[in-house]
C-alpha cells in the first residue's frame, strides 16, 4: 500500500458525536449519543443521565456479566481520555450543539491505529472461532468475534444487545465499508499469528523492551508471563540467554 497519500491523526480524536435527546427521560437517561472514532468505529448508545445529586455523568454501553455486574462493552481506554469525552458530550448537551463533525480532516485519508488484543481462540464446537478486544486509538471495544460466513470467509462480529422487540442491535459498527475490511484483516491476521509464552525476570522484560521486540505481559506476584510471536523465538531467547549470562556471579 503506498502510504504517500495518507496521513497519521492525532490519537483519541472524535471525528463525530451525534446527541438524541429523549423526549421522556428513562432511568435517570436524559440523552442518548453516537461517538465516532477516527472515522473507524461508532460507539452507539452512550447514555448522558442525570445524577440524583445533581449535574450530568455519561455512561458507556454495557451489559450484564453472569455474576451480575456490569462491565463496559466498549470505553476510552483510560481515565484522561474518558474525561475528554465526558466533558466533550457533556458541554455539548448544555450549550444544544447535538451535531459535532471534525471538519479539519474529514476530506483526507488517514491512517488510523488499530490493533487486536487479548485474542482466544474457541473449540470446534463452537459458533465462534475466537473473541478479542479491539484498540482504536484509545478506545477499545471488548468481545469482537470472529466467525464463518455462509460462504467460508472469516468476517468478525462487533458486540451487539437483543432489543426489546427480539432485534440484535450493534453496540459499536465499523463506520465504513474501508473500515471493516482495515478492522477484519487486522482480527485475521491476529488469529493466524501463533505465539509462545515463557516466564521472565523483571530484567529480561526491561532488556526486552530496549530490542524493541513485541510482546505481551501478564504480571503476577510471583512471577511474569510473557507471550510473543512464535516468529520472534528465536530474537526473545537471545535477549534472555544474553541477560544470563551477563548476569554478575554471586560469590559466597
Amino acid at each position: 500500500m503506498n502510504t504517500d497519500s495518507f496521513i497519521v491523526r492525532p490519537p483519541n480524536t472524535l471525528s463525530q458525536v451525534i446527541i438524541t435527546p429523549l423526549q421522556q427521560p428513562r432511568r435517570g437517561t436524559i440523552a442518548l449519543a453516537n461517538v465516532t472514532v477516527d472515522d473507524t468505529i461508532t460507539i452507539n448508545s452512550i447514555a448522558l443521565k442525570e445524577s440524583k445529586y445533581g449535574g450530568l455523568y455519561v455512561k458507556m454501553p454495557a451489559k450484564l456479566t453472569t455474576d451480575g455486574t456490569y462491565i463496559d462493552v466498549a470505553h476510552p481506554f483510560n481515565s484522561k481520555v474518558r474525561q475528554t469525552l465526558n466533558d466533550k458530550l457533556i458541554d455539548m448537551y448544555e450549550t444544544g450543539q447535538f451535531t459535532y463533525i471534525d471538519n479539519a480532516t474529514s476530506n483526507k485519508k488517514y491512517s488510523p491505529q488499530v490493533r487486536i488484543v487479548n485474542c482466544s481462540k474457541y473449540s470446534e464446537e463452537n459458533t465462534f472461532l475466537a473473541r478479542a478486544d479491539l484498540v482504536v486509538s484509545s478506545f477499545v471495544v471488548h468481545n469482537v468475534k470472529l466467525r464463518h460466513t455462509d460462504n467460508g470467509n472469516l468476517t468478525i462480529s462487533m458486540p451487539a444487545y437483543l432489543s426489546s422487540t427480539g432485534e440484535y442491535r450493534s453496540i459499536v459498527v465499523p463506520k465504513t465499508k474501508n473500515a471493516y475490511q482495515l478492522l477484519n484483516k487486522a482480527y485475521i491476521n491476529e488469529y493466524n499469528t501463533e505465539y509462545m509464552y515463557k516466564r521472565a525476570t523483571d530484567d529480561n522484560i526491561k532488556r526486552l523492551k530496549e530490542a524493541g521486540i513485541e510482546f505481551q505481559l501478564a504480571k503476577s506476584a510471583t512471577n511474569n508471563l510473557i507471550k510473543f510471536k512464535a516468529a520472534d523465538a528465536n530474537k526473545v531467547m537471545s535477549v534472555i540467554n544474553k541477560a544470563t549470562v551477563s548476569a554478575p556471579k554471586i560469590i559466597g
